[in-house]
């Protein structure tokens, strides 16, 4: 498409098995994940980017490099994201790249600092509540990311079978 699109960004956990969990439990070791990272079309369900990443690694941190390349394949008009993604730094991203950034803001999140569009969020749902927050700004769109994490686990299984995965 060539008309401005809204992405909606969502991550999931897949399991890595590697020694079995039995050895994990026994000498101490952390059981570790990878992360799956989707950007889809709010409107099409096409997946515009995806990416992989260890546990430890930031959702806001991903979101950056999946905007950059993503931006690359489409024009993006907004980016939907849960709260995973509220950053001040992601935020201020978007908003110099001339996107509108529709992320559900922490439950704390100040309403006199940050990015405009951070604190207008902020602003709504404490004075108008979150129900008709996400009727306005449109954020049940989000079921689209959750719909495509739900076919990818659906096909691949949740967990992945690796020795020794670069990321992990």
């Amino acid at each position: 498409s060539r008309e401005p699109v809204v992405i909606v960004l969502d991550s999931t956990g897949v399991k890595a098995h590697r020694a079995g969990s039995w050895l994990e439990r026994r000498y101490g070791k952390r059981r570790r994940y990878v992360k799956i990272h989707v950007a889809v079309n709010a409107e099409t369900g096409e997946i515009v980017d995806m990416e992989m990443s260890r546990d430890d690694v930031r959702d806001s941190e991903v979101a950056e490099r999946m905007v950059d390349r993503a931006i690359k394949a489409v024009k993006i008009r907004g980016v939907i994201g849960d709260g995973a993604y509220d950053s001040i730094r992601l935020y201020r991203r978007l908003e110099s790249m001339g996107i509108e950034p529709i992320i559900r803001p922490r439950r704390n999140a100040r309403t006199d600092r940050g990015p405009p569009s951070r604190r207008s969020a902020a602003r709504m749902i404490r004075d108008y509540g979150y129900d008709i927050w996400r009727r306005i700004v449109g954020y049940g769109r989000r079921w689209m990311a959750e719909t495509a994490i739900s076919i990818f686990k659906s096909i691949f299984g949740e967990e992945i079978l690796s020795k020794k995965p670069r990321w992990i």
